[in-house]
């Protein structure tokens, strides 16, 4: 019994989950011919005899030692959390002879614990926010192009747009794309797992914020963090038009510390 040893892996509700069984003899040659089946508690009621929970089964003996590689697809209906797998090779036994619960002579029956997630999704997130700095009257200055960086009319920036897990703070998933002179950005994120996660957004010259609460992120989803303060972790905002909000500007030198002081006031100086 492994389950001590907690999650070994997350898998997605959907997806086809290859793996790989090493088998052996624990004394060596000579070698005998088994079998091997695995089982996943989908239901999570205990037993691995409900239908489709039996995921591999030999069909035919082989010799070992052997490597059996092989692959399945977890249901849609798949409960979601901490689940056990059990995994057997006996010695003689194939096909129906091999049982979740059952007597053998010789071979092993381990459990060991997975993570069923969500199926994975494209997420497009429809992102709003503003730059204090590029703010003037009623959008943002075409800064790219200021730059005489190849871009859209439109485009103000770039930002680089993080989901973060909800309770370690873990990068999930990242992309970097271009806000718009009105503080629109699109975002994609690929091959996730749908569910609630902060968005945090960085720029070359802002504090790096965060939404003030995780964010429902599914195919189509929007947040707005220019409508109020505390849209942002902390009322991390600055008002820049009567209920207009928008990120701190000055945090030029990335030094990790997220605040404005002399160290940024130094580079504008040179600069």
């Amino acid at each position: 019994n492994f389950i001590s040893l907690g999650n070994l892996t997350a898998i997605y509700k959907g997806s086809s989950i290859p793996f790989s069984v090493q088998i052996d003899d624990c004394d060596g040659a000579p070698y005998y011919n088994n079998g091997t089946a695995i089982w996943i508690d989908y239901n999570h009621n205990g037993v691995f005899t409900d239908p489709g929970e039996q995921v591999y089964v030999s069909a035919a003996l082989s010799f070992s030692p052997s490597i059996l590689n092989g692959s399945f697809v977890v249901p849609l209906t798949a409960s979601l959390g901490n689940t056990v797998i059990r995994i057997t090779t006996a010695e003689g036994l194939s096909g129906a002879g091999l049982l979740p619960c059952m007597s053998y002579g010789f071979g092993e029956t381990e459990d060991y614990l997975i993570d069923i997630q969500p199926p994975l999704i494209n997420a497009n997130l429809n992102l709003q926010c503003l730059i204090e700095a590029y703010w003037e009257t009623s959008m943002m200055r075409p800064v790219l192009s200021n730059q005489l960086q190849p871009a859209a009319s439109n485009t103000c920036d770039s930002i680089e747009v993080e989901l973060r897990h909800p309770f370690t703070f873990a990068i999930v998933a990242s992309t970097k794309t271009t806000l718009s002179l009105s503080g629109n950005a699109n975002c994609l994120f690929n091959n996730i797992s749908s569910g609630n996660y902060y968005i945090a957004v960085k720029h070359r010259n802002t504090i790096e914020t965060w939404s003030a609460l995780p964010v429902s992120i599914t195919t189509n989803c929007n947040y707005n963090f220019t409508s109020a303060a505390n849209k942002a972790y902390g009322n991390n905002q600055v008002e820049v038009a009567s209920g207009v909000w928008a990120f701190y500007s000055g945090d030029v030198i990335k030094n990790m510390s997220e605040s404005i002081d002399l160290i940024d006031l130094a580079a504008l100086e040179t600069d």
